[in-house]
């Protein structure tokens, strides 16, 4: 047995197997990796690729890893809450929406309870001024005279005063009580109607002295629509605003003549007329007083700056008495007292139609 680095006889083998040792710097040959033939050393294998040879595991990759194996686990836990979830808060959400339906509904049945009753009532209105407008008897006329008696009525007790108006006339004078021919004044009258639609055969024509030449003229209709037609035609003459169709005719001399034509009317209506516009120029007069003031004649109402300021109410033959709206007398500074003071005057002075 040759213990030296002799070499054998040729044809003997060595009985103890040669142990080839190469020394590496990594620690190859220590069982960190296998060596080849040549003494190289294999690296281990990634541990998360698994791929030999690419030793490159950080943190992101660690991260990665952990994220993903809580996404595996969170995931069913998610999913596993939600169904545990959903029928409770559909119940509660049930529950909360029906209690409000019931409200809503109780609310819209008040509604309609409250507007039922209110159309009823409206109903019940209805018919009432049904009764009212359409009367099947006439009210009862007072058998003496009284001064509240309306001056629409009239029998044979009731005062001249307050006598009905004839609906079925218009009476003509002409300004400064110019004598116009009778002829010449007609021809104007059938303009103004034939403007009115209304034909020559329903209305004549006359002086009221009964002569050619006149101030004065009536215009009567006829027929059952005779009170209808002097409306309309009155009604025609009317332009709106306080203004009015040109009413003029010629005089025998050929100078034009303004015309004025109008309703008739009872005593107590002219008298209302007149105290209206003697109030109006007296309340005009005061010191201080700039605004305009106007008067409605049918109801003898003083406006000032288009609303009531005072009413003259006619109460008989010789009395009288003025209906305030004091709201507008306050605005426009105006001093009951002086005013109640200029109507005494008018009074006591015989004012009359």
């Amino acid at each position: 047995m040759v213990l030296g680095g002799a070499p054998s006889p040729a044809g003997e083998r060595s009985r103890s197997p040669k142990i080839d040792v190469t020394a590496h710097g990594t620690g190859a040959g220590l069982g960190f990796g296998a060596s080849d033939a040549r003494g190289r050393t294999e690296a281990p294998p990634d541990t998360a690729t698994g791929s030999p040879g690419n030793n490159s595991f950080t943190q992101s990759t660690a991260d990665s890893f952990v994220e993903n194996a809580f996404k595996k686990q969170i995931i069913p836990m998610q999913t596993a809450l939600a169904k545990a979830m959903d029928e409770p808060i559909r119940a509660v959400v049930a529950d909360a929406m029906g209690e409000q339906m019931l409200a809503v509904n109780g609310r819209l049945s008040t509604l309609e309870t409250g507007q039922k009753t209110l159309l009823e009532e409206v109903a019940k209105i209805n018919t009432a001024l049904a009764k009212m407008a359409h009367s099947p008897s006439a009210p009862a006329l007072p058998t003496a005279y009284s001064a509240s008696l309306p001056s629409s009525v009239s029998d044979v007790t009731t005062s001249p005063f307050w006598r009905t108006p004839d609906p079925t006339i218009l009476f003509i004078n002409v300004h400064d009580r110019a004598k116009l021919n009778k002829s010449t004044i007609y021809a104007s009258i059938v303009v103004l109607a034939t403007e009115a639609n209304i034909a020559e055969t329903e209305y004549t024509f006359d002086s009221v002295s009964g002569t050619s030449l006149d101030n004065l003229f009536d215009l009567k209709f006829l027929g059952p629509s005779a009170s209808k037609r002097c409306l309309q035609f009155y009604q025609s003459l009317q332009l709106g605003r306080g203004r009015w169709k040109d009413q003029a005719a010629a005089d025998p001399d050929n100078k034009i003549h303004k015309f004025y034509i109008a309703p008739d009317k009872n005593p107590a209506q002219v008298r209302r007329e007149v105290l209206s516009k003697q109030l109006k120029t007296g309340i005009c007069a005061l010191e201080g007083w700039t605004k305009d003031v106007f008067v409605r004649k049918s109801s003898g109402t003083l406006l000032v700056d288009r609303r009531p300021l005072v009413t003259v109410k006619i109460i008989d033959e010789n009395n009288a008495s003025l209906v305030w709206c004091h709201a507008n007398r306050i605005h426009q500074g105006m001093q009951q007292e002086v005013a109640e003071g200029i109507f005494a005057e008018l009074l006591a002075g015989g004012s009359s139609p």
